[in-house]
């Protein structure tokens, strides 16, 4: 396995993965616009060809605000968000940055329970945030040390 930036390569299985996870998932022209954005940072990890999961960034002045991360359907619960989440807090020392922000749906407990194991904490709440169905979003932020 290694992680990789995200290239040309991985944009229609980072797609398909999108699709499997998300009730509003990212358009593939979203996608293939972040190979072009200079604030999109994508981890993307693989094996050989295969793209395992991945997780998406934007970054603002000293922060970073995650976007997305999902793991392929047949690969989860292998533990490849916590490799990502542990590669996100090594760029974010070694950028210089000085936290992490994210939301996640409220009754995402799964998702949620593995960010406070990374170090993040809730610090407040979006109502009716996300769609399809309609949830409050649980905001949450890592302070680098």
């Amino acid at each position: 396995m290694e992680i990789q930036s995200l290239l040309l390569k991985h944009i229609d299985q980072i797609y398909e993965i999108e699709l499997a996870s998300f009730s509003v998932p990212w358009s593939i022209n979203s996608l293939r616009d972040d190979l072009e954005n200079p604030d999109a940072k994508y981890f993307v990890l693989t094996e050989g060809d295969e793209v395992l999961a991945y997780l998406g960034t934007r970054t603002i002045l000293d922060e970073i605000h995650i976007m997305n991360i999902a793991v392929k359907p047949c690969h989860r619960g292998k533990g490849y968000s916590k490799i990502l989440m542990n590669e996100l807090d090594k760029f974010a020392c070694e950028g210089n940055y000085y936290a992490s922000f994210l939301e996640v749906r409220e009754g995402n407990e799964k998702a949620r329970n593995l960010y406070t194991k990374c170090g993040f904490e809730t610090s407040g709440v979006r109502k009716d945030y996300y769609e399809k169905p309609k949830e409050n979003a649980i905001l949450m932020v890592k302070y680098v040390k």
